[in-house]
Parts: C-alpha cells; structure tokens; sequence
C-alpha cells in the first residue's frame, strides 16, 4: 500500500476525530466564534489560505453568501500583497493552513496584526498561526507526508460545521448528515477501488484531463487537479463549468477528457447539458454524481455517489478522485 492511500484510509476516522473535537459540548467552540462576531458586529467573512487550505474554503463560501453572511475567498498570497483592503473593521478573518507555518501565512499575520479580528484553523497547536490569531479551532488530520488527502477532508468538515453555525442551521440532523460524511467516506474507501480502476481505463493515455464542477463540488475540482498533479503528474486543470463553456470547451475532440461533478443540487441539469456537449463534439466524460444522470454510454462513464446535501457533497467526490490518482500513479 502506496503512503498517500494509507493517509487517504486514516481519513473517515480522521473527520470524525474533528467533528468530535469542535462539536463538542453543544458546539462550544463554534458558539464562541459566533459570539464573538455579534459581539464584535462582524458581517463579513473573508477566508485566506494556500494550496488544499485555500480550495477548502471553496466549499462554503457560496453557502454562506446565500444566508446573508458576505464571504470571499483570496489567497493568501494575494491577500498579503493586493487586497488586504477588502479586510474592514467588520470583517473575520479566517486563516486557514494545516501547518500554521507558511510563509504566505505569515505575511498575512504579520501584517493584518493588530487591527484584524481573525479565526485562525491548523492541525498544529503550537504552530505560528495557532499562536498569532484571535480565536482558534483545530483539525485533528495528523501528519502527512504525501500530497494532501486527511487535511483537506478534515478542513472541510471543520468549515462545514463552521458555515451551518454561522448560518444558524447546526442542528442535531445536521450534526448527523457530517457524521455520516465520515461514514460514507469510509465505505467509498472500501468499495470503491474497482469503479476507479474502470474510470482509470476510461481516462487514459490522454495528456491533458479538465475537472469541472459548480457551488461547493468547486473545492473538489481544484483539490482533485491539484492531487492529480502531485501523484501520477497528470496535466489536470479544474474550472468552474460556467467558465469551461467560455473558450476552453473549444478543446474538445475525441482526444479530449473531462471529470464532471455533479452533485444533486440547483446545477444538476446544467452538468447534464454539459456532458451532452462534451460528448457531441467526441470527448468522454467521467462524471462523479449522486443522482441518475440518464447518460452512462460509451463516452460517459458514472461513479455513482450516496445522495447527500449538495453543500455536503464535497468529501464524498474527493474519495473517488483520491483513489483514481493512486490508481494512475501505480500504473
């Protein structure tokens, strides 16, 4: 067994170690962000971070948008040396690294010190993040040493909780759908191999594999290029949907494969539109759903998926993506 698979196993348990962690005692810790914002009249949220940290935050920010709680996503390169306007006096600034370390990390430490309310989230609790931020929750990933799989589930779930508490929708049937994320997770792990292997076959000998999603699956598709760019050093590029319909769809021919994410949601019919196009014009299509597409052919192959939440859809869809990279990097 590779090291990136055997992280990518650790990881239900893991999620469930987190979730424990920042749901406990009725969500405590959750409840004193949320506090501290009202009591600080904090509207806005803006969420920094690099590689998997940044995409993570993907995952929620459109949720939070849509429960009138103003959120953006900038990387933290970017928000140390362009835009750190955006941060105002009624904005929470939320940090978010596994190792607390980085040096874009602490450029935007350094110089949003002092006048910056911020929310710092680590897996390490005596990293440099975690001892220069204002209120802190932690991940409990672990250590990793291949390219990101624990970290990134973990991070997601901890947002996810963090999201619904903001948005005032961290029920007790919530707080069960996140935990059966992590039980979910860990029959994918189990079960899935021999689907990815089929999706590996499908996909190969091709140069160049697109990943396109929409709403929360957009931290998915850019973690999942991201990994297939660490692992089996895939040329992969994820893009929002909207913007592959824009220029790059001209890619297309029957060289030309695509990962398509579709969760069941607001955007379901425009993915299935999507996938009808990309295989008109002679390309494949991989497509990651929980919900009858209708369109498994020669040219569509489908990784069923539970049916979840679509705002929880985004560690399911990674499990298979993982699996599909160890699988390449193997070949």
């Amino acid at each position: 067994m590779s090291q990136f698979l055997a992280e990518l196993e650790e990881a239900p348990e893991r999620l469930r170690a987190t979730l424990d962690q920042c749901l406990a005692d009725d969500a405590r810790s959750l409840s004193q962000v949320k506090r501290l914002m009202q009591d600080r009249k904090l509207a806005r949220v803006v969420f920094t971070g690099m590689g998997s940290s940044h995409m993570a935050s993907l995952a929620v920010a459109g949720y939070l948008n849509q429960h009138n709680v103003p959120t953006y996503v900038i990387e933290a390169g970017e928000l140390a040396h362009y835009q750190a306007g955006v941060i105002t006096p009624d904005t929470l600034l939320v940090v978010v690294s596994r190792s607390g370390e980085s040096k874009e990390i602490r450029e935007v430490i350094e110089r949003t010190s002092g006048w910056a309310m911020t929310l710092g989230i680590t897996d390490e609790p005596d990293s440099f993040l975690a001892s220069n931020c204002n209120m802190l929750l932690m991940t409990r990933a672990g250590e990793e040493k291949a390219p990101t799989t624990k970290s990134y589930i973990c991070t997601v779930g901890l947002l996810l909780s963090f999201a619904l508490s903001l948005a005032g929708e961290l029920t007790a049937k919530r707080i069960q759908s996140l935990y059966r994320i992590a039980d979910l997770s860990r029959e994918l792990l189990a079960e899935g191999r021999p689907v990815v292997e089929k999706a590996a076959s499908f996909l190969s000998e091709v140069a160049y594999v697109n990943l396109l999603g929409r709403g929360p699956s957009m931290a998915t598709v850019l973690q999942g290029a991201l990994i297939l760019k660490e692992l089996p050093k895939v040329t992969a590029e994820g893009m929002s949907s909207a913007s592959f319909e824009h220029g790059p769809d001209l890619l297309v021919n029957e060289q030309y494969r695509a990962i398509v994410f579709s969760p069941q949601g607001r955007t379901a019919g425009l993915d299935r539109d999507l996938i009808r196009t990309i295989t008109d014009r002679g390309g494949r299509v991989v497509a990651i759903a929980n919900w009858a597409t209708g369109l498994t052919n020669n040219d569509v192959y489908c990784i069923e998926q539970p049916l979840t939440a679509e705002l929880l859809a985004p560690v399911l869809q990674f499990i298979p993506v993982a699996l599909l990279a160890d699988v390449l990097a193997c070949q």
